[in-house]
């Protein structure tokens, strides 16, 4: 069912996906939340088939029980995180969000909080470097000899090697003592730099 001011549209769900893509011609943002499980695979691909510009967020749900006490894997907050990112802070036309009715009545972080959530990295900024490596102690980035995957933040000397779950490549920062003398993308695979950025941001 979509739900359009007081009236109630019923869409085959064979054409939900012409629906969704002609929904985000007339609205700059679409949230999907279906009734039923299902997989988004398909979804997206019928999606892409039909407006390949279009951004497709998905927004998965706590892969551990609420209840347990067991924690949501490094990878599954990640994915969350990038997420509830891009739909408050990428302004892209075409996008649509992804999730499922579970994802949407589990309580998440409020907007606010999130917008206050972030810091922007760039050389020769105020940014200390304690500052720094409190936010990401406080954001529960895991401390680890070398950086393979997002969540993660290595330090050695005045080296430090941050993963954002909301970048693709993780950063390294070279501080002159207490100043950002230089911010460089590396790869996880061989640990070497490879480009030269001039910002880079940390979130939650």
């Amino acid at each position: 069912k979509f739900f359009n001011d007081s009236n109630i549209i019923h869409v085959d769900i064979s054409s939900i996906s012409i629906y969704l893509a002609e929904l985000t011609s007339k609205f700059k943002k679409v949230a999907y939340f279906p009734t039923k499980n299902y997989t988004h695979s398909s979804l997206k691909k019928n999606l892409l088939r039909l407006k390949p510009d279009m951004q497709i967020i998905e927004f998965p749900d706590f892969d551990c029980n609420f209840f347990s006490n067991l924690s949501p894997t490094t990878k599954n907050k990640t994915q969350r995180i990038s997420a509830l990112y891009k739909l408050i802070f990428l302004d892209n036309k075409n996008t649509i969000f992804l999730g499922s009715m579970k994802s949407l009545v589990t309580k998440t972080i409020p907007n606010i909080n999130l917008e206050k959530s972030r810091i922007r990295i760039t050389p020769k900024s105020k940014l200390k470097y304690d500052e720094i490596n409190n936010f990401l102690n406080e954001a529960g980035y895991e401390k680890v000899d070398f950086v393979n995957n997002t969540g993660e933040y290595a330090i050695r000397g005045e080296i430090m090697d941050i993963f954002s779950p909301i970048h693709n490549f993780p950063v390294r920062i070279l501080f002159d003592f207490d100043t950002i003398e230089n911010l460089n993308y590396f790869s996880v695979e061989n640990q070497l730099s490879f480009e030269k950025v001039n910002g880079y941001n940390l979130f939650l």
